[in-house]
């Protein structure tokens, strides 16, 4: 899946990460960014940055560009 948008961030999150996954405190700080971003309230680059960390930390193999 290629995630070039917030949007495809939240599909992501929202349809194709496991419940017990959206669970875990790592991926519940990337929604919340993700929904401060949504908002104008935080930077997009943090979104981004916490979502690489988050894949390095479940050994998901990512290519950022």
């Amino acid at each position: 899946m290629t995630l070039k948008t917030l949007a495809d961030v939240r599909t992501l999150i929202g349809k194709h990460l496991p419940a017990k996954s959206r669970a875990k405190p790592t991926w519940r700080h990337v929604a919340l960014l993700l929904t401060g971003a949504a908002r104008g309230e935080e930077d997009a680059r943090e979104v981004s940055v916490a979502l690489q960390l988050v894949f390095q930390l479940e050994g998901v193999k990512c290519r950022p560009q």
